[in-house]
C-alpha cells in the first residue's frame, strides 16, 4: 500500500525538518515515474569513477574555456582569481543569464536520465553558444540501447550517448507516450548536437566550483515515498527525508547550490505543477545525492546542417544593410536590422513547406523588382521552379516567378551572374550555357521571370573553363558589364549590352604580367572615387599592387603600391575592398599576428597605408567567427560587422577620421531558438 499524506504529516509533526504538506492533501500519495537503474552496472561504473584520480577543477575550467567565453570568464583564468567562491549560485539567473530551459514532464515513463541529460545539453548550448533549444528526449531515450520506460537507464550510458551519438531537436521526434518508439532521423549525423567532454566530481567543493564557473550538472538520488508528497503537495522548504519506503533511483539537473541554507537547487522532470514551479531544493547529504558523482558535459558542437545561411541586403527597404538568415534544421527565417546603434533580430517566416532549402540550390539577392528594396531569389533543380521572397509587413512572403523546365537542368555547373546589365532600375540574372554557347538574360516583369537570348560566344570556345569573370560598371555608363580574362592568351574581353544584345570588345592584354589567374587575389570597386569600376590585384611574388582602369576601350594598368614592408599579406588574412572612409573604395585588412588593422586609400596614383586600429583587446578575431561587410548604419560608408558565438555579442567596426572604432550592437544569447 502506498504511504498516505496523513502518515507523512504525522511524522513531519514529530520532526525538525522545515518542509510541510498542504493541509488539504489527504489519502494515498501518487508515485511518479523515476528511471535511474541501480544495479551491478551502476555500481561498477561508480567504482570506476572512484578509482580514477579526480581531475583538478582548474584543468576542467581551462578546458571548458576553450568551448566558450562566457562573460565571467573574460576577466582572467580560474587560477588567477583571488575572489572567493560565492555562497549561492543559480543558473536561472547567473551573471545575468538564464541558462535553464523550461521544465518538462517525463510522465509515466522511467526516462528521467534522458530528461536530465537533455536538460544539461540544452543549458550548455545556451552557455557556450548562446542558443536556446528544445532537444528531443524521445529520440535520445527510445533510440538508445538498453533504455525503456519499464527498465529505465544508466546515467553513464546517457553521458556516452551525448558524447558519441548526440541529440536532435524535438520537432524531429516529439515525446509521445501513446506510441513510444524510435523515430529514424534522416542524415542524423549532420543534424546532431553533441558534447565533446565530460567530467565526474565526487568532491563537494569541486562540484560547487564547477557549478559556479562552468554550468549545471546531472546528479542522481535515492527517492523515498515522502519525496513524491513533498514535490506534489509540499508548501515549500528544503527537502529532507523523513519517512516512507525506498522506491528507486532518480536523476535530475542540479542548477545551483545555496551554502546559506545548505542545499542543492535542482530541476526535476515531473512538470511545472509540483515543487517550486518544477524545481526543488534538497539538503546537502540527503538521499545519497552526495554519494554519487555529479556529471558535467562541455564542448557542445553542432552538425554541419546547423550552420545558419546568411545573406546581406536592404531587405527591410531602407538604406541600411540587413542580415537575412535561414535555419536549415527548423526552416525559420530571421531578419537582423541595425537601428539607432542596436542590432535586433525578428523571425519573419518559416519555409518548412518548401522542404530543405539548404540542399545546394542556388540563391541570389538584390533589387529584382525595382522597388529599391532587396529580395531573395532561388531556383529548385528538382522541378525547375523559381521563387522570390520579399519582406513585407515583417513577413518574408514568397511568390512563384517562373519555371525553366524548357531549358532543361540549368543548375548543372553553368555560371550565373547578377547585375544591372540592360536596365538601370532592377537587378537581372544572366547565365551562359557551355553546351551551345548561348547567353540568356532574366528579368522580373510583373512578377514573372522572363528570359531573353542576348548573345552567343561560340567563337570564343568554352568560356566555362575556369577563367575568371567580374561584374561592374567598367565604362561608367551606369550599366554593368561582364569582364573576363583568358589565361591562354592573356586577353581581356568586356561584354556590354547594346540594343538588347551582349557585345564583346577586347580591352587589353597583360602578357607582360604573366598568368594573372594563378591564384593571386583580384578585387573590383570604385578605387578612384568616381562611378567607374576599377580592377585591383596583388601579386604575392613581389608584393606589388596593380590597378586597372578602363580608359577609352583599353584597360590601363598602374603600379599603386608595394607592401613588402608588411611581409606576405596574402597569407589567409581577411581583406575587404569598399568605401570605408569616403571618397572612393579603400582596402582594409586585418593581420592575425599582431591584431592590427590597416587601411589603404588611393591618393593620387598610390595606395597610402595607415594603421586604422588594433583589436588585441578582443583576443584573436580570426578564429572562425563570421564577418560581414555592408552599410549597416544606413550611411554611405561600408562597415565591418562580426558576431562572436561563444558570448553572443555583435560588434560593428566603422572608420571615423581614419580610425577603426568598434561599437557593441547586441547580445543575442538565447535569442535564436532551435526546437
Amino acid at each position: 500500500m502506498p504511504i498516505t499524506y496523513e502518515q507523512i504529516r504525522a511524522e513531519l509533526n514529530r520532526s525538525a525538518v522545515d518542509w510541510r504538506l498542504d493541509r488539504r492533501a489527504k489519502g494515498p500519495v501518487l508515485m511518479h515515474a523515476l528511471g535511474r537503474r541501480v544495479d551491478d552496472t551502476t555500481r561498477r561504473e561508480d567504482l570506476e569513477i572512484r578509482r580514477r584520480a579526480e581531475p583538478s577543477l582548474e584543468s576542467v575550467l581551462q578546458a571548458a574555456k576553450t568551448s566558450r567565453s562566457f562573460k565571467q570568464t573574460l576577466e582572467g583564468t580560474p587560477s588567477s582569481r583571488s575572489a572567493p567562491r560565492p555562497t549561492q549560485v543559480d543558473w536561472r539567473n547567473h551573471q545575468g543569464l538564464n541558462a535553464i530551459t523550461p521544465v518538462r514532464d517525463q510522465a509515466n515513463c522511467g526516462s528521467c536520465v534522458a530528461f536530465a541529460t537533455i536538460a544539461l545539453m540544452e543549458s550548455m548550448l545556451l552557455i557556450e553558444q548562446g542558443l536556446q533549444s528544445h532537444l528531443s528526449e524521445a529520440e535520445f531515450f527510445f533510440c538508445s540501447q538498453w533504455a525503456s520506460c519499464q527498465s529505465g537507464w544508466w546515467e553513464g550510458f546517457a553521458i556516452g550517448r551525448a558524447l558519441h551519438e548526440g541529440a536532435v531537436v524535438n520537432s524531429m521526434s516529439p515525446y509521445d507516450l501513446t506510441a513510444p518508439s524510435c523515430v529514424t532521423v534522416p542524415n542524423r549525423d549532420k543534424v546532431t548536437i553533441k558534447a565533446t567532454r565530460d567530467v565526474a566530481f565526487l568532491n563537494a567543493e569541486s562540484r560547487k566550483g564547477y557549478l559556479n564557473e562552468v554550468g549545471p550538472m546531472i546528479a542522481c538520488m535515492s527517492v523515498y515515498e515522502d519525496f513524491d508528497a513533498f514535490f506534489d503537495r509540499g508548501t515549500g522548504g528544503i527537502y529532507r527525508h523523513v519517512t516512507g519506503a525506498y522506491r528507486s533511483g532518480h536523476c535530475v539537473l542540479v542548477v545551483g547550490f545555496d551554502d546559506v541554507n545548505g542545499c542543492w537547487i535542482c530541476k526535476n522532470s515531473w512538470g511545472v505543477n509540483g515543487g517550486e514551479a518544477g524545481f526543488f531544493r534538497i539538503a546537502y547529504g540527503e538521499c545519497d545525492m552526495d554519494s554519487w558523482a555529479f556529471r558535467g558535459l562541455t564542448g557542445i558542437v553542432m552538425g554541419d546542417r546547423w550552420r545558419l545561411r546568411t545573406w546581406m541586403g536592404r531587405f527591410a527597404g531602407t538604406k541600411a544593410t540587413d542580415l537575412l538568415s535561414y535555419n536549415p534544421i527548423v526552416h525559420n527565417w530571421s531578419l537582423g536590422t541595425v537601428r539607432n546603434g542596436s542590432l535586433t533580430f525578428q523571425e519573419v517566416g518559416n519555409t518548412s513547406g518548401f522542404g530543405d532549402l539548404a540542399d545546394g540550390r542556388p540563391f541570389w539577392t538584390g533589387d529584382f523588382k525595382g522597388d529599391f528594396s532587396h529580395q531573395i531569389l532561388f531556383y529548385y533543380p528538382g522541378d525547375h521552379n523559381w521563387w522570390m521572397g520579399a519582406v513585407k509587413a515583417s513577413t518574408l512572403q514568397w511568390m512563384h516567378v517562373g519555371d525553366t523546365s524548357g531549358f532543361g537542368q540549368v543548375w548543372d555547373g553553368r555560371p550565373f551572374w547578377t547585375g544591372y546589365f540592360a536596365v538601370l532600375d532592377k537587378l537581372q540574372i544572366l547565365f551562359y550555357f557551355p553546351g551551345d554557347a548561348n547567353w540568356w538574360l532574366g528579368t522580373i516583369d510583373n512578377g514573372n521571370l522572363k528570359w531573353t537570348l542576348v548573345g552567343n560566344t561560340v567563337g570564343f570556345g568554352n568560356l566555362n573553363d575556369g577563367r575568371p569573370f567580374w561584374i561592374g560598371d567598367f565604362n561608367a555608363d551606369g550599366l554593368d558589364e561582364i569582364l573576363f580574362y583568358y589565361p591562354g592568351d592573356h586577353n581581356w574581353w568586356m561584354g556590354s549590352f547594346a540594343q538588347g544584345q551582349l557585345k564583346w570588345t577586347n580591352v587589353g592584354n597583360t602578357a607582360g604580367f604573366g598568368n594573372l589567374a594563378d591564384g593571386r587575389p583580384i578585387w573590383t570597386g570604385y578605387l578612384r572615387g568616381v562611378f567607374r569600376t576599377d580592377i585591383l590585384f596583388y601579386y604575392p611574388g613581389d608584393q606589388n599592387w596593380w590597378l586597372g582602369t578602363l580608359q577609352g576601350n583599353k584597360l590601363q594598368w598602374s603600379l599603386v603600391s608595394n607592401t613588402s614592408g608588411f611581409g606576405q599579406v596574402w597569407d589567409g588574412r581577411p581583406v575587404w575592398v569598399d568605401d570605408f572612409n569616403g571618397g572612393g573604395f579603400d582596402v582594409l585588412f586585418y593581420h592575425p599576428g599582431d591584431q592590427n588593422w590597416w587601411l589603404g586609400t588611393l591618393q593620387g596614383n598610390q595606395l597610402q597605408w595607415s594603421l586604422a586600429g588594433n583589436t588585441g583587446g578582443f583576443g584573436q578575431v580570426r578564429d572562425g567567427r563570421p564577418f560581414y561587410k555592408g552599410r549597416f548604419s544606413g550611411t554611405n560608408l561600408s562597415e565591418i560587422l562580426f558576431h562572436y558565438p561563444p558570448d553572443g555579442t555583435w560588434w560593428l567596426g566603422s572608420i571615423r577620421n581614419g580610425r577603426l572604432e568598434w561599437s557593441f550592437l547586441a547580445d543575442t544569447t538565447g535569442k535564436f531558438v532551435f526546437s
